[in-house]
């Protein structure tokens, strides 16, 4: 019997990352570059400390509008509660929790430590390494 892949299998073990005292125009120059739909927001000792989003980059464009800031910080804007998943974790419980929310990418921890991230791009590329054999 084939074993079910993990979170591990699949997850980007390098990936881009700001702190919280990046300027937004930054964080945003950074996405567009390396096309990316969201951020990690890490602290000094690389500890996980937020997400930002596409959605949260819009924000700033209401904010500054309403408020003419034009160079707030990511801390301003990310979201600080951040659902993450253990490394260990089975591909498919992954999958679900993608199906049950609007998350486009899990921050990867063990032990508590962040040691990637996983999108619901990098299971899909995956799919055909746990596909069931047709009985």
């Amino acid at each position: 019997m084939q074993q079910m892949p993990i979170v591990e299998d699949f997850m980007d073990k390098v990936f881009a990352t700001v702190k919280a005292t990046t300027r937004m125009g930054e964080a945003v120059d950074i996405l567009i570059s390396k096309k990316l739909t969201g951020i990690l927001v890490v602290d000094e000792s690389r500890q996980l400390v937020g997400i930002l989003s596409e959605k949260d980059c819009l924000k700033t464009i209401i904010y500054d509008g309403f408020y003419r800031v034009p160079d707030e910080t990511v801390g301003h804007f990310m979201h600080s509660s951040v659902r993450t998943v253990e490394s260990g974790l089975g591909i498919l419980a992954v999958a679900q929790i993608f199906l049950d929310c609007t998350y486009r990418r899990l921050p990867v921890v063990n032990n508590g430590k962040l040691v990637g991230q996983i999108t619901r791009r990098d299971i899909v590329r995956g799919m055909t390494k746990f596909q069931t054999p047709v009985r």
